[in-house]
């Protein structure tokens, strides 16, 4: 894929999380008994969009420098298993589903926001900056052997 096709969709899932996470901030600030029934609603959207902006990531930025190696595959290899570690998070949280403890929930929803919007941010910055990478066209392995080789 293209750069600029790259961060556009890279600038769509980030935009479409982003808004949703800001959405469920001001949610989480109604009274409980108003809250409780909309977040249950948009734990699932969330879950929509963010496997939506994993799959996408995952196959058409990380994948690829991964299998290309050098340092643009390293750091696309170290993201990929950020992401993963954040994923097994929110899953747990997603999980866990709402608790009798009100407070706590609420606690547990915000800090899964918190995780989740300084995940996002950083990632955006550290993918805009592989982008061009994994736009490249692949080095032959042909040409990279009969360099390797003279």
């Amino acid at each position: 894929m293209e750069t600029p096709r790259l961060i556009a969709e890279l600038t769509r899932h980030h935009e479409a999380v982003l808004a949703h996470l800001a959405e469920t901030r001001r949610v989480l600030r109604l009274p409980p008994d108003e809250a409780l029934p909309l977040l249950t609603r948009r734990r699932w959207a969330l879950v929509r969009l963010l496997r939506g902006y994993q799959l996408f990531k995952h196959v058409e930025l990380f994948d690829p420098l991964i299998r290309r190696g050098g340092a643009p595959g390293a750091a696309a290899a170290a993201m990929k298993a950020r992401c993963v570690l954040v994923g097994d998070k929110v899953s747990a949280h997603i999980r866990s589903g709402s608790s009798a403890d009100v407070r706590g929930y609420l606690a547990a929803e915000t800090a899964v926001i918190d995780l989740l919007q300084a995940h996002v941010a950083r990632e955006g910055e550290e993918a805009r900056r592989l982008v061009p990478a994994a736009s490249a066209p692949a080095a032959s392995p042909v040409r990279a052997a009969a360099l390797d080789a003279g």
